[in-house]
């Protein structure tokens, strides 16, 4: 949960080649831009530069990947989804696939909510309504496919400069939070931005205790990393 231009899909790319690194097979959905884009987000992590340097010299991409191999990660499957076009639907039929071809797919990444549509016919929906259809459908998927499943969902604007948003922040899809097991926001006032950093507020949780801080990140967009801020450096600057 965030705001628009909120990380969240840095995040989402995160916690896939998190799973990965711990040799899970992750298929990620990018429902909002083209797979070669998803693709150098990807590298400028793996290889923990920008795209610039990664232009001048193609070598520490290289000597990442083959470690990434020698340590045995899994793969991530990227594919590309038309927005307002496809959904969850579509995403089964992928997973189905790739493990009838030999990828044990236990993760999948849905970049996100409110940009995919839903299989429900009967035409012009409320968008709440829609958006509660669509995270139905996400809920059946992870069930009917027995993985894990991440998506991000958009805030409302009176919440985009709050220093915490909480599950009543949700635009427009307040029912989204029934079906979901878990919702964590990214939060990032003026002076966390100016910082690149962002916190993560643990807004529902089915099995465990919520409304409560998960932690201060440090933000490398250049590299598309999300990395902790340790907690001596965090108690330091609050």
């Amino acid at each position: 949960l965030a705001p628009p231009k909120g990380t969240k899909s840095c995040h989402l790319l995160n916690f896939a080649l998190g799973a990965a690194r711990q040799r899970h097979f992750c298929a990620f959905f990018t429902y909002e831009m083209v797979n070669e884009a998803m693709w150098r987000r990807m590298d400028q992590n793996i290889s923990r530069c920008t795209r610039y340097e990664l232009r001048q010299d193609i070598s520490p991409l290289r000597t990442a990947f083959a470690g990434w191999r020698v340590a045995g990660a899994g793969d991530i499957w990227v594919q590309q989804f038309l927005p307002k076009k496809h959904g969850c639907e579509e995403a089964v039929r992928v997973v189905e696939r790739l493990r009838s071809e030999g990828f044990p797919i236990d993760m999948v990444v849905l970049d996100y909510l409110n940009i995919m549509t839903t299989s429900v016919s009967g035409g012009k929906r409320e968008l709440r309504h829609e958006l509660a259809a669509i995270a139905r459908e996400m809920s059946g998927l992870a069930k009917e496919l027995d993985v894990l499943v991440w998506s991000a969902t958009l805030a409302n604007r009176q919440a985009a400069e709050k220093p915490c948003i909480k599950k009543e922040d949700i635009a427009e899809g307040y029912e989204t939070v029934a079906v979901a097991d878990g919702i964590v926001s990214i939060c990032g006032d003026k002076i966390l931005k100016a910082q690149q950093e962002r916190r993560l507020f643990v807004a529902t949780a089915r099995d465990e205790e919520d409304e409560r801080w998960a932690g201060r990140y440090r933000v490398d967009l250049s590299r598309m990393v999300v990395q902790e801020v340790p907690d001596e450096e965090e108690n330091r600057n609050s």
